[in-house]
């Protein structure tokens, strides 16, 4: 996600981007996964809201969510304790 540029946040953010290339191979499931969130998480992708997380992995199936070509991205994310994290 790198609309801001990769900026350092404290808190709460929101971070939303069109996204590209996203294709399942047939028979296939898709995940989206984030590596670097450590408290909670929500994601929503073209309107569909995924279940949010507050916990390990953060990873969503997305198969059935994605289409060709362009796909809106929405990503919530929230820490406490002055953690940060990177847009």
């Amino acid at each position: 996600m790198g609309g801001a540029g990769h900026d350092i946040v404290r808190g709460a953010g929101h971070v939303s981007q069109a996204v590209h290339g996203f294709r399942a191979p047939a028979g296939k499931r898709l995940f989206l996964e984030m590596a670097d969130v450590h408290e909670y998480a929500k994601v929503k992708l073209n309107g569909k809201e995924l279940e949010a997380h507050a916990w390990q992995p953060f990873r969503w199936e997305v198969t059935s969510a994605v289409k060709p070509g362009s796909n809106d991205l929405e990503v919530e994310v929230r820490t406490s304790g002055g953690r940060t994290w990177k847009l």
